[in-house]
């Protein structure tokens, strides 16, 4: 069977992590190739600092198809990845942060996982994340990783998936209210479609597997500054409350 993913990577000033972004999606591609199994890779790098050019001389390392798409102005990332959306030839998404990464040797894991999701919105991966230089696991016990599954634990609790990066999703099934409605502030926007896609009655499947790693970046990672983390969370919650099809739960 032949799987078709479309990674769609947000860009902002990223040329620095371009090289590892190649390495990274070269080497899935070798690796299914070395187990037999064959994948369509397509990478979308939506440049959102259009002050920047992309080095589309390190493009051409790619042993998969990519396309590089620039916004007129800096839109921010919920702008950048429903654009990587309306452009992806595939039908399964990941969105990846340009700083992160895949497992490679895990990464078959997460794409056989949709085999079995007919109807679901996709797969929920388990993954690593960096603290205080160490790595700790997203997910420490099923618990925890059982508790991402239900709508409840994102309106009572916080978003309790680190990335959409550990995620791999269905597009058709991907709410319209999330595309047509963008956040500027960056930061809440998976949070966002968590919400309604669990409001919508879709479900996930977990992947204990570790699939992902999520890297702290002090220069591009805006779950960790607070303050524009709290304006994205309210824009969300305005957003949320004009919604006619969002049902609030007790």
């Amino acid at each position: 069977m032949s799987y078709a993913i479309s990674l769609v990577v947000p860009f902002y000033e990223g040329n620095r992590y371009l090289d590892g972004i190649i390495k990274n999606f070269n080497d899935i591609k070798d690796n299914f190739l070395m187990i037999n199994k064959e994948i369509d890779l397509e990478l979308i790098l939506v440049n959102d600092s259009p002050h920047v050019k992309v080095n589309v001389e390190l493009l051409k390392k790619a042993n998969f198809k990519y396309k590089v798409i620039a916004n007129k102005k800096n839109f921010g990332i919920h702008y950048s990845r429903v654009i990587g959306v309306r452009n992806a030839e595939n039908n399964w998404i990941i969105f990846l942060d340009q700083d992160d990464e895949l497992e490679v040797s895990n990464f078959y894991t997460q794409v056989k996982s949709i085999d079995d999701c007919d109807g679901e919105f996709g797969v929920i991966g388990n993954g690593m994340y960096e603290y205080k230089n160490e790595e700790k696991k997203i997910f420490k016990n099923e618990k925890i990783a059982t508790l991402s599954l239900r709508e409840s634990s994102f309106l009572k609790i916080r978003n309790l998936i680190t990335s959409p990066g550990q995620c791999i999703i269905n597009k058709k099934l991907i709410p319209n209210y999330w595309k047509d409605n963008i956040l500027k502030n960056n930061g809440s926007d998976d949070w966002f479609l968590w919400i309604l896609i669990k409001n919508d009655g879709l479900r996930f499947k977990i992947n204990d597997t570790i699939v992902y790693k999520h890297k702290l970046n002090k220069n591009g990672n805006y779950s960790n500054d607070y303050d524009k983390m709290h304006l994205s969370n309210i824009e969300m919650l305005t957003y949320l409350e004009k919604n006619e099809k969002f049902e609030k739960k007790n």
